[in-house]
């Protein structure tokens, strides 16, 4: 086994609820990212998904993880099972109104007329995954979480961005991270 490595800084959160404005907001205060870009931008995602998709394939896939350590990566959050328990994680969980994540997800759907979703469904799953993230760091002591609402990076970014900052433990640049943040994409709003 390799030696301990640095905390591996984990974007994580339900699909549609910010993870990938966080990410842009890190990249943008000096945090390196891991990202490979194989999923491209596109109308509902205008600066890209950030996504490396070993990530996704954390059963099969985890020597990247020996390098990832002091880099941000987002991992979805029904992902966050997967993380091996030998490594260190900082977690930056990001929390969005369900009305606007489930809106979110029903209007990317309806980009795509092959695939039929009710919206109860959706609801379901992420209630049910939310749920099993606090048992995930019961079970693994090398992993920590903060929960950041993405509503509050539009409404106090510079205290939440802050928080943030103070969180990681490394040296960003606030202001970078705050003009990272585009008013005008978050377009789902619950009122």
């Amino acid at each position: 086994m390799k030696g301990i490595i640095e905390e591996v800084i984990v974007v994580s959160g339900l699909k549609r609820s910010g993870t990938a404005l966080m990410m842009q907001m890190l990249e943008a205060g000096g945090l390196p990212i891991i990202i490979d870009n194989v999923l491209l931008p596109d109308k509902n995602n205008p600066r890209g998904y950030y996504e490396y998709e070993p990530a996704k394939e954390l059963r099969s896939n985890i020597e990247w993880l020996w390098s990832a350590g002091g880099k941000g990566v987002k991992v979805n959050a029904a992902l966050l099972k997967e993380l091996p328990i030998h490594f260190p994680y900082r977690i930056i969980f990001m929390e969005r109104d369900m009305r606007e994540i489930i809106k979110s997800q029903a209007a990317m759907v309806d980009d795509q007329p092959d695939v039929a979703t009710e919206i109860h469904m959706i609801e379901q799953v992420n209630n049910y995954i939310l749920g099993e993230v606090p048992k995930l760091i019961i079970k693994n002591p090398l992993m920590k979480i903060k929960y950041f609402k993405h509503r509050d990076f539009f409404e106090k970014p510079d205290e939440t961005i802050q928080a943030v900052i103070d969180y990681i433990g490394k040296p960003l640049n606030a202001e970078a991270m705050k003009n990272a943040i585009d008013p005008t994409l978050y377009r789902q709003k619950a009122d």
